[in-house]
Parts: structure tokens; sequence; C-alpha cells
């Protein structure tokens, strides 16, 4: 190891006939490839994303870290720059420019055993048109009691995650990823525009009663804009009712804006030993369009070259553009592992907003 200091008695000489400017920028760069070299498995992401509403589109890059780790946390962090875009009449164009940090740790708490806490929050500067800065901060927290697993999280923003945080993890359980994907649903079913906070909180349990049997309740109140929204889904899964299929049973509520809607469901789960989970279910529900069918489904397929994904929630009861789907592929290159996807959702003014997005993720360490 060399003496402190060695190394920026070496940096001069070898800066000799640069600015103060570009001094800056080597010195930064260096310090940023020291950090990476420091930690165990960091993973380098690129990724451009976009999304094309109307007249308006939001085309942006984002640049990310993940799996730093120091004395026991994990961290991600990402900077994205883009633009907001108004086509229609005169065009208009306003750069936009975020950045993001994510935060996880496993530790022991009492009776929880083992428990992951994670939280973060992003920053933007303002969307077009507007002067108000976008954020959104979020903390969470898994554990197990006996046969009880517990999820607690709570969120906050003005903007969705979608729109404003395209290089954030997603939680590794799948109740959080589908949390993250409702609330982008949500913001646009209901009109909130960036610049409308939304905050609340859920609780997650998943009561094993038996080795095949499994009792879930998942909660959620929130306030849109200043309206509560309470929001609560009631399962029972039965596993291997059928070789690797799991039957699924359920009832959601939801009240918003003093209107209340009803749905029961009935489902299967493909849940091979080797293999990714894909599910359907289908639902009956009863809101303020009517009483109306709706289907929910993930359908993952691993082919030799990839895996093919596609994701589609039709939910007419909630509201004449409840519904969103998504379709992605993703595969390894030399470069790295990438991943493509494609989507759309109803808002509320039955529109449709598309969305695309390309990300490359490759090491930048190895253990």
């Amino acid at each position: 190891m060399l003496p402190p200091g060695t190394l920026m008695a070496m940096t001069p000489d070898r800066t000799r006939g640069y600015g103060p400017r570009r001094r800056f920028t080597l010195v930064t760069l260096l310090l940023l490839v020291g950090c990476c070299g420091a930690a165990a498995a960091q993973r380098l992401s690129l990724s451009l994303d976009g999304a094309l509403a109307g007249a308006a589109a939001a085309p942006s890059v984002t640049v990310g870290v993940s799996g730093l780790r120091a004395r026991g946390n994990d961290f991600d962090a990402w900077a994205r720059a883009g633009l907001q875009l108004e086509l229609e009449g005169a065009t208009a164009a306003t750069g936009t420019f975020g950045v993001g940090a994510a935060w996880r740790r496993a530790t022991i708490f009492g009776p929880l055993g083992n428990v992951i806490v994670e939280g973060g929050g992003s920053l933007a500067t303002p969307a077009l048109g507007t002067t108000t800065a976008l954020g959104r901060t979020w903390l969470g927290a898994r554990g197990t009691i006996g046969s009880v697993a517990l999820t607690l999280a709570a969120e906050a923003g003005n903007a969705a995650p979608g729109q404003l945080d395209p290089g954030r993890p997603a939680p590794p359980d799948a109740t959080g990823q589908a949390a993250l994907r409702e609330l982008d649903g949500l913001r646009a079913r209901t009109g909130l525009a960036a610049g409308a906070w939304d905050a609340g909180a859920r609780v997650g349990l998943i009561y094993r009663v038996d080795r095949d049997v499994s009792l879930s309740l998942d909660a959620a109140g929130r306030a849109l804009a200043g309206t509560p929204l309470l929001d609560g889904q009631l399962a029972l899964r039965r596993a291997r009712l059928a070789g690797d299929v799991d039957g699924w049973l359920g009832f959601q509520a939801q009240t918003h804006a003093g209107a209340a809607a009803f749905a029961v469901g009935v489902g299967a789960f493909h849940a091979p030993r080797r293999g990714a989970t894909s599910w359907l279910r289908a639902w009956l529900g009863a809101g303020p369009e009517g009483v109306r069918p709706g289907v929910e489904g993930s359908w993952v397929h691993r082919l030799r070259v990839g895996e093919v994904r596609a994701q589609l929630a039709v939910r007419p009861w909630l509201g004449a553009s409840a519904w969103q789907a998504e379709a992605g592929f993703d595969h390894s290159l030399r470069a790295g592992d990438v991943r493509w996807t494609i989507g759309a959702l109803g808002t509320t003014d039955a529109a449709t907003t598309w969305r695309f997005g390309v990300r490359l993720t490759r090491p930048l360490a190895r253990p």
C-alpha cells in the first residue's frame, strides 16, 4: 500500500498543463473510479426512457450505480437528464435534471429477527410551465414474526415514481413492485399532474395457515392532492392445487372522493420450482362505472436468448380508463445485461400515455 499522500504527490506531474476546471474534472473522475474500486459488486446502468401523452413528450437519460456497500449498508445512486417537450401549437422544450439515491440494510430487530430496512429520495428541476421542484421520498421495512411476514412502507411525492425515478431500484418483493406500478396508474387515473402531492402508507401481511395455505392482507391509505383514498385487498392462496399451479381467491375494496368500489376475483399462479412465476386473475367489480369484469396478469417465459415479460391490468369498475399494460425483453450481451420495455396506461381523460425504455447494466467490479 502506498503511503498517505503519495497519490496526490504524483497527480501534479500528470496534470501539468491542465487548467483549474479540467484539473477538478480529472480529480473527480479519479475519486469516482476509486470509490467504485473499493466496493465489491457494483453495477453501472445506462437507461434511455421516455413518455408520450397527447402533444407532450418527455425523453430522459439516466446513469446509475448500484451495489455500493459500506459497513453492511447497500447504496444506489443515479442522475437523470431529460427534456420536457410541448408539441401543441408553438413547440417548446425545457431541459430537466434530477438526482436520486436509495439505501438498504439487513439487520436483526427483536422478535422480527432478520429485517430489511430501506429508504431513499429523489429531486428534479421543475417540469415544463411550472416553477415547482419535483421530488419523492420513501421508507420501508420487511420482516417475519413466526408464521407472519410483515411489510411496512411510507411514501410521498409530487410526481409519479415512473416519471421521477427511472433509476430507482424496485423493491425485491413482488408486493412492493406491484405497489409502485399501482401508484403510477393511480396518479394517472385521478388526474394528478406533476406538482400535485400524494402521501400515504401501506401495510402488508402474509399469514401461513399451514404448509400449503396462506392468507394475505394488503391495505393502504393515501392522500391525493388532499383527497383521501383507502384501498385494501384480502386474498387466500392454496399452493400446489394441481402440480405447480396455485389457486387464488381475493376481495378488494377502494374508496376515493366519496365513491366506493368493490371486486371479487379468482386466479391461478404457475410457480415452478425452477423458473419464474406467472399468474392470471379474473375480477368482477362494482364501482362508479357500474358492474364490470376485469383481468390482471403477469407472464414470464425464459428463452435460450433471454426472458420475455408481459403484464396487464384492466379494472374498468374503478374508472373509464383504469388499465395499464407493459411488455419487456431481457437478454445479455458482452457489454452487459439489456432490458427493453414498452408500456401504456389509461388516464383520467380517456387518453393514453405511452412509455418506453431500454436499460444497459454491467458490472464494475466482481467480488
